[in-house]
């Protein structure tokens, strides 16, 4: 039996709609008041290539989410209007360390954005 520091105790969407993201100030204050918010993204092929920078690529609409990513802060100072700074599951040698920025509203990253309370 693995022992955990941590249990998660409830979790929640942010969202009443699966289909699309929240708006992007329910995310951020989730994250401030949550930590790491789960969601999912649309990821193609350039996704996948992603290695630095801001991406902001655009999907057709669409198109449903097929990756599970998690959010876990952003940066209002990069891209058009901000972005996300992503975490991927890929490991270190993926984008930027494990990372990513992902301008806001693009490959519609934030869709069942989940909150876990610990």
């Amino acid at each position: 039996d693995l022992q955990r520091p941590y249990k998660i105790r409830d979790w929640k969407y942010l969202s009443l709609s699966l289909n699309s993201p929240p708006q992007v100030e329910v995310i951020k204050q989730a994250i401030m008041q949550y930590g790491p918010v789960g969601c999912g993204v649309v990821a193609d092929d350039t996704f996948g290539f992603y290695s630095g920078g801001v991406y902001n690529h655009e999907t057709l609409p669409m198109v449903k989410p097929n990756h599970a990513v998690m959010l876990v802060g952003w940066d209002d100072t990069k891209g058009t209007h901000g972005c996300w700074i992503l975490k991927h599951s890929g490991g270190k040698q993926w984008g930027e360390g494990g990372f990513m920025y992902i301008e806001y509203n693009r490959c519609r990253v934030g869709t069942m954005a989940t909150i876990m309370v610990y």
